[in-house]
């Protein structure tokens, strides 16, 4: 493209050196014949011939066709003017200073006029040379453009498969050793550049990852260890109602091995009939909602009490990836609590069958419990019961009599008052 410029600014500056010369060699002729006849019109034509010449002389763009007759033609064709002037500005009269004078000038402007035809005519010479250099340079970078190109291409092709390539190549190898199972795959790249980097990030990665692998195992087994130890079947189902993760107590529980029960569905593993009662409730667990309930079993002939626990497993995006099961045998809890509950029963057909109101308060006075003669007696009905409070049980008046004593109860000493009050008129 550099060497195509200067060949066209060659080329136009032949062009305007070949038009300045014609100019020239007008501008000569119109001396001439102003020198003869003197008269104003080639005056005039030889003002605008000249203004013309050093209009197209003064064009920036010439500034590149370093010629020196370029720069010689520039200077006399500035001073041609003034000489032009002071060959019109002579007197009209015919004595010998005068004609002398005159033909001084004239001599002195034909020649210069002449000189700017040979800086012409040299421009011109200088301005061809410049074209074939261009030309020839042109050519030449035409040539060696395709070479230069094909060597670099070589070079780069050799670059790339030196330093991309083969480094790819081992790369894609410790991807696959990777894919197989093989940690033990090290690129060893020791350069100090993009790849050299990346691999030693991929043998950090690798390092790392039988490091995780191996917290991973040490992680799992602990988690087993904690797991078959407690005394609960603990389980993991993901969404597909599938095994995922099982621990001891199901093989005393189910007669299956945890390891067997993994990869299988619940409904595989369970009944026919646990499994439609387990159903509802673990697609309600993978709906993200945490489920308790209770089932019984006929276990070695004894019924056995379980209390189920369904805890969703979501991740960050909220979705849930599956739920935790934990089975716990409740049985002495649920005879222990039927056992209370009969108790409690007892006391409260005692309470009501003793003729006297009978009451507990907690700290802030409010009424936990009342048998039926309390709550005939005060006239409170047994739906308000727990969470009445003592003073709108008992009335102002009344409570204003057991309130000495009530603090002093609640202070942890035994009180006793006696006293009257208005019952019934």
């Amino acid at each position: 493209f550099a060497a195509g410029r200067r060949e066209d600014a060659a080329g136009d500056a032949l062009a305007r050196a070949q038009v300045t010369e014609h100019e020239v060699a007008g501008l000569f002729a119109l001396t001439q014949e102003y020198a003869r006849y003197a008269e104003p019109r080639a005056a005039q034509q030889w003002r605008l011939r000249h203004g013309a010449i050093a209009a197209a002389l003064a064009d920036n763009r010439l500034d590149d066709a370093r010629s020196p007759a370029l720069v010689e033609l520039r200077d006399v064709t500035r001073a041609l003017p003034m000489l032009f002037a002071r060959l019109e500005q002579l007197p009209a009269g015919n004595d010998e200073f005068t004609q002398r004078r005159k033909e001084a000038l004239l001599d002195q402007l034909l020649t210069n006029t002449q000189a700017m035809s040979d800086f012409a005519y040299q421009w011109i010479q200088d301005s061809v040379a410049q074209r074939r250099a261009a030309e020839a340079q042109f050519r030449w970078i035409a040539l060696a453009a395709p070479c230069v190109m094909l060597l670099m291409l070589l070079a780069s092709g050799l670059v790339v498969l030196r330093r991309v390539l083969l480094p790819m190549r081992r790369l894609d190898l410790a991807a696959a050793a990777i894919r197989r199972g093989d940690m033990s795959f090290r690129l060893d790249n020791t350069a100090h550049d993009e790849f050299g980097d990346l691999s030693r990030q991929f043998d950090a990665m690798t390092a790392a990852l039988i490091a995780s692998d191996a917290q991973r195992d040490r992680s799992e087994q602990q988690l087993r260890d904690i797991t078959d130890n407690l005394p609960a079947m603990v389980s993991y189902v993901d969404p597909a109602h599938r095994y995922l993760f099982a621990n001891a107590k199901h093989r005393e529980w189910l007669g299956r091995e945890p390891a067997a029960m993994v990869g299988r569905l619940v409904a595989e593993v369970q009944d026919e009939d646990v499994y439609a009662a387990m159903k509802l409730r673990l697609d309600q667990a993978l709906a993200g909602e945490r489920v308790q309930w209770a089932r019984t079993v006929l276990r070695d002939g004894v019924v056995r009490h379980l209390l189920v626990e369904y805890i969703p497993d979501a991740g960050a995006d909220g979705r849930v990836r599956g739920c935790y099961a934990l089975t716990m045998d409740i049985t002495e809890r649920r005879v222990a609590e039927l056992e209370i509950a009969r108790s409690e029963q007892r006391m409260t057909a005692l309470t009501n069958a003793i003729p006297a109101m009978v009451g507990y308060f907690d700290m802030q006075q409010t009424c936990q419990y009342a048998n039926d003669a309390g709550l005939r007696s005060l006239g409170v009905d047994r739906s308000r019961v727990p969470g009445i409070a003592m003073r709108e049980a008992l009335g102002e008046t009344v409570y204003a009599q057991h309130e000495p004593y009530v603090r002093e109860v609640l202070q942890g000493r035994r009180a006793r008052l006696e006293g009257k009050v208005a019952f019934a008129g």
